[in-house]
């Protein structure tokens, strides 16, 4: 290597392989795909929504960029399009939740846990008193307190990977059909937020006895050609954010970039989030 690949080295943003903290790609100075312009749209057009997914397609990265908006608005956003395009002029507490991080492997331990991170995350979100029902391990008792804490606010919830205690428990009926009692229970309650100025569910599976999606309060744009694009990296996109790395790499393996892109495409390509697959992207990771 010269010297002047040597310097365009030490000056290249770092690929940040597994950061899906908002705050910590901008901290850290990590090369950024921007795929802010539609969040505005997304938050003015809908209250309530859902998306699914696959995992590894920037899922808890959007949960994270929205909860930073709607908590601080864009001056962490400096670069992007959301800079000048988010819609709000205020703030707002924000309880983020990730199903990822309960444990459920069993019901009775999953409603405790559930519980648990509940209280977290509305004392993240600055409802301090919520400190007062950490030893409430009933869901149906802990819910009415929490809609004290917010009965003058506006909340917002971003609920991260909702059906990963079913997902993960398909092959115990038994233990499914426990768990998925106690998320009805959840579910029930969150569409009930009528006072939440935006809700967002994500997930890789629809499971319809959920009564997530019992009513018409929430939008499913899993397969909406509006927002298909919103996850996941166009060829485009990655041609102009990953400038620099197209021909090192390609150099580096000893192909052409055409054949780096054909290896690209059949690695990472094939995913479409439009009824029509007239939009296909790239998986992220």
């Amino acid at each position: 290597m010269n010297a002047n690949a040597d310097t365009n080295a030490l000056t290249r943003k770092l690929i940040p392989l597994g950061v899906s903290s908002w705050n910590k790609l901008v901290r850290e100075n990590k090369l950024i795909v921007d795929k802010t312009a539609k969040l505005g749209k997304l938050v003015t057009l809908f209250d309530f929504v859902f998306f699914s997914r696959p995992r590894r397609m920037g899922k808890t990265t959007l949960c994270s960029m929205l909860k930073e908006l709607f908590a601080h608005g864009p001056q962490n956003f400096a670069g992007t399009a959301i800079f000048e395009l988010w819609p709000e002029t205020k703030t707002y507490p924000v309880i983020s939740l990730s199903f990822l991080s309960i444990a459920c492997s069993e019901a009775t331990t999953f409603e405790a846990e559930l519980c648990k991170e509940l209280v977290s995350a509305y004392k993240r979100a600055g409802f301090s008193s919520a400190n007062n029902y950490k030893g409430i391990v009933s869901f149906n008792e802990l819910k009415r307190e929490l809609d004290d804490l917010t009965a003058n606010q506006t909340p917002v919830f971003l609920i991260d990977e909702w059906d990963y205690p079913l997902s993960l428990h398909l092959n115990d009926p038994q233990l499914f059909a426990a768990l998925q009692s106690v998320l009805s229970e959840f579910y029930n309650w969150l569409r009930q937020q009528d006072n939440a100025r935006f809700i967002l569910v994500t997930g890789i599976m629809r499971y319809r006895e959920v009564s997530l999606f019992t009513g018409q309060n929430i939008q499913d744009l899993s397969m909406n050609l509006g927002f298909a694009d919103l996850l996941g990296y166009t060829k485009e996109e990655i041609e102009q954010s990953f400038a620099e790395y197209i021909p090192q790499a390609a150099n580096n393996l000893g192909i052409s970039i055409d054949e780096l892109w054909q290896a690209l495409k059949h690695t990472y390509d094939g995913f479409c989030f439009d009824e029509n697959a007239s939009v296909k992207v790239y998986s992220p990771y």
